[in-house]
């Protein structure tokens, strides 16, 4: 047990240890463990070009209450992005991010705008009889392609585009996951996150 402190490891027991030298294999979260899990708004990709301005806007009134890293970072890019000026304030309901809905917004006397998982979005839609853009899945699938989170945007029920999350892989995993190979030992990735972007961050990290 001595041992293993000089790896910064803390054993609570011997037995512990005796069965870490069984492990065949390892399972991972994703968020947090194999990336740094700080995902931040990198881009606004909209459905057409028209819907640029409506996008930003949209995006940074559905994440003005979200005190979420990845809302703070969609305020910021927006004030980045948008050249006039953006309501400081906005009176209405806001509506936070659960398992349930995977979405998050505000709702006001005149509007209402969202931001969530594509499928939450796409179903939402849909079920207020709303048009689902034939190049919406595309962008995602890009944006997912890349090891992003895709994040559709909706207000009034109508699709204005996607915000490109972006995480980051954490250094050195590659070669740590190839001496786990190396030892037998087989790494699982688990995450909630879509399977593209998930099958895409599992083949660059090597897990």
């Amino acid at each position: 047990m001595d041992r293993v402190t000089q790896f910064n490891v803390l054993a609570k027991s011997g037995r512990a240890v005796e069965v870490c030298g069984d492990v065949d294999v390892m399972i991972l979260d994703k968020t947090g463990t194999i990336t740094y899990g700080n995902r931040i708004a990198s881009e606004f990709l909209p459905v057409n070009q028209q819907m640029w301005e409506k996008l930003i806007v949209a995006a940074y009134m559905s994440s003005i209450y979200d005190d979420t890293p990845e809302g703070k970072s969609i305020v910021r890019l927006a004030k980045q992005m948008y050249i006039n000026e953006l309501p400081k304030d906005i009176d209405g309901t806001y509506k936070p991010f659960t398992a349930e809905t995977r979405m998050s917004g505000i709702i006001t006397n005149e509007i209402s705008v969202f931001k969530g998982a594509p499928n939450s979005m796409i179903n939402l839609v849909k079920q207020q009889q709303g048009n689902i853009p034939l190049n919406i899945e595309s962008i995602c699938m890009d944006v997912s392609s890349k090891g992003g989170t895709p994040l559709i945007v909706i207000e009034n029920n109508v699709m204005l585009g996607v915000i490109y999350l972006k995480d980051v892989i954490k250094d050195g995993l590659v070669e740590r996951f190839a001496e786990l190979r190396k030892m037998g030992i087989e790494t699982v990735m688990c995450t909630g996150d879509n399977a593209l972007t998930a099958a895409t961050i599992a083949k660059r990290s090597g897990c």
